[in-house]
């Protein structure tokens, strides 16, 4: 199975903490949290194999002080690139928020859609690859070439 990558970058906190607490965990498993204490950023977490990944970011200083709680949620499923055409009933979600999965770096048929939090879209009924070529979606699922070049 493919794997991924999630890069994870902040800016770091004034005066310098002591580390910093990073915790993980895939959207479909929310109960299956890793921790880790790093130093600096970026933090580069490899070996993935969900898609869609949420966590919370703190500041460890002295004497058992912490910062606030800073959120993040991740799609490590993205595109390399924007569809130059794609046409639905999807609300507030982009292109470039189009999702797909670990391992796959083009549309085609048989891809499946997803959004951020790996929910199969299903308000899309057409998109482009990379070179142009429209595609029908049926499903959240790509199937056919319609045709048509963007």
């Amino acid at each position: 199975m493919p794997t991924n990558k999630l890069s994870i970058y902040f800016t770091p906190a004034t005066p310098s903490p002591i580390e910093y607490r990073l915790k993980y965990w895939a959207i479909a498993a929310p109960g299956d949290i890793t921790t880790l204490l790093v130093t600096s950023s970026p933090v580069e977490i490899t070996g993935l194999t969900q898609c869609a990944y949420a966590g919370t970011l703190e500041s460890i200083c002295g004497g058992g002080v912490h910062s606030t709680v800073q959120s993040f949620a991740i799609n490590t499923c993205t595109l390399p690139y924007t569809p130059c055409a794609y046409e639905g009933s999807i609300g507030a979600l982009f292109p470039a928020q189009i999702n797909v999965a670990p391992g796959v770096t083009d549309i085609a048929p048989g891809v499946t859609l997803y959004d951020y939090q790996n929910n199969i879209v299903t308000g899309i009924i057409r998109i482009s690859d990379s070179l142009g070529v429209v595609y029908n979606v049926v499903n959240g699922v790509v199937t056919t070439p319609t045709g048509d070049q963007c």
